[in-house]
């Protein structure tokens, strides 16, 4: 509904108070606590405060966030934050080949640490805990519970034994003993697939005994998403699965080829009709080794979608054909003389040479002329905003983005908001009727509903008289009191 605005010929200015306020200094809080600076009459608005601990060593205590900030949450002005002093360990220097994730100097007491013995690896060799300040480790046991160390931890360079396995398979290097974290082949004969076709071995803590540490050796198996996980049984050599049914889609969605059943590792390419992108260019039918039926191992068939740095990764939900542009009607900001809107691409690579234009909806008649805008604009990259402007108050612009030679992503018709119109230029007072004529305006700038003339400012009346005009033809007619 366009908004309906009274035509005033007196404005009375409206000033607005401003609350002014402080933050003060918190000392309910840790008495551990140091602020930098420290004001007694306390804190402006925005006013930024550093944090940190007193204490003995100087690393023993650490503020739980860096630094406060005064703020306003409506009337009322507080912190942002609220802060105190939290226990901490520094990183313990055993083995230099540890690798520590997270990698940092200091550690809050109970928070797990862990440790592997080689970069980028994700077989930990142990998780690890700070129980105190005065370099107390716990560590974390095969079976979830945490024993007290007592001796530092250490990357052993032991080699793993050869696992006794399925015999048909076959390793990439026959040896008896294998490097840690070393990667490994494992093939089958024809027909057969591994469990597992790339393994490899670390060693992992396992207990303490008589206050030593006791490593074990694990093997590691790569699954169809490329991540390490730990093989709990033994790698076998198992027969492929058949077919992968057509997956869930969208019915806009084609397939090529399109069929009702696939191979194992057919590969099939995906389309959608122009402005729409499907959320996978190419997928393949996979299968993956879940878990075993007594001692048969069950496969499941899946599908993969190659990801936009063309790696395989499985498809979590159905495929779909997803618009090209995202433009969200929330967040379009239209005055009297403007409109913008914010887009999104989806897909990059599908918007080279995009480009938004502004236009009157309908060409425009007297009395409310407007004249064509000029508003055209090449759109680059993944986001953006669109503005257009200047534009007649009260009139309807259509706003489109096409994607050459002659796709629309985006078409809407927007109606500019209305404004106060101009003065009456011509008034007649008539003495023998008692009342005021003048020409009626074009509702140009907005529909206008009424108009209101002053008073005599040296009566004790009210300041403003409202007209509820009668129309004579293009004149206008209000009775005076």
């Amino acid at each position: 509904m366009a908004l309906q605005w009274m035509f005033l010929l007196l404005l009375t200015p409206l000033l607005a108070a401003l609350n002014h306020g402080k933050c003060k200094l918190p000392f309910h809080w840790d008495r551990k606590l140091r602020f930098n600076p420290r004001k007694g009459d306390g804190y402006a608005l925005d006013e930024v405060v550093q944090l940190s601990c007193a204490g003995k060593p100087f690393w023993k205590f650490a503020p739980s966030v860096p630094q406060i900030q005064c703020v306003s949450r409506g009337a009322e002005i507080l912190w942002n934050e609220t802060a105190s002093c939290k226990e901490r360990c520094q990183q313990p220097q055993w083995d230099s080949q540890l690798q520590f994730s997270p990698n940092q100097r200091f550690y809050w007491v109970k928070e797990k640490v862990t440790l592997s013995c080689f970069m980028n690896d994700t077989s930990p060799l142990a998780v690890i805990r700070c129980e105190s300040w005065k370099d107390a480790w716990d560590v974390l046991g095969t079976r979830g519970t945490w024993h007290r160390l007592a001796e530092n931890l250490t990357c052993t360079m032991a080699k793993c034994p050869k696992p006794q396995w399925d015999s048909r398979l076959q390793f990439s290097e026959n040896e008896t003993e294998y490097l840690q974290n070393a990667e490994l082949t494992l093939t089958c004969p024809k027909d057969l697939e591994p469990s597992f076709p790339k393994v490899k071995c670390t060693k992992e803590f396992q207990r303490m005994n008589s206050g030593k540490t006791v490593y074990v050796g694990a093997w590691w198996g790569r699954n169809s998403t490329g991540a390490w996980t730990l093989i709990e049984r033994d790698v076998l050599c198992m027969a492929l699965p058949k077919r992968c049914q057509r997956p869930p889609q969208d019915s806009i969605l084609q397939l090529a080829p399109d069929q009702v059943n696939y191979e194992v590792d057919d590969e099939v390419m995906l389309s959608c009709p122009e402005g729409f992108q499907p959320s996978f260019t190419e997928i393949k039918c996979q299968s993956e080794f879940q878990y075993y039926d007594h001692v048969t191992p069950v496969y499941k068939r899946f599908w993969h979608g190659r990801d936009s740095r063309g790696a395989w990764v499985p498809i979590q939900s159905s495929l779909k054909c997803m618009k090209v542009l995202q433009v969200d009607p929330e967040t379009f900001e239209i005055s009297s003389t403007s409109i913008k809107l914010n887009w999104t691409c989806r897909f990059p690579d599908a918007c080279q040479g995009m480009r938004a234009m502004c236009r009157l909806a309908a060409p425009s008649s007297p009395p409310c002329e407007a004249e064509e805008v000029k508003g055209e604009q090449m759109l680059h990259g993944q986001k953006g905003t669109f503005t257009c402007s200047p534009l007649q108050p009260f009139t309807e612009y259509s706003v489109t983005i096409d994607l050459p030679p002659n796709t629309t992503l985006f078409s809407w018709l927007f109606t500019t908001e209305e404004t106060v119109p101009d003065k009456p230029q011509q008034l007649w007072l008539d003495a023998d009727r008692g009342s005021l004529r003048w020409n009626s305006l074009p509702s140009c700038n907005g529909e206008i509903i009424g108009y209101q003339v002053p008073r005599d400012q040296g009566r004790a009346s009210a300041p403003g008289l409202e007209l509820c005009a009668g129309r004579m033809g293009s004149v206008s007619e209000g009775q005076l009191a």
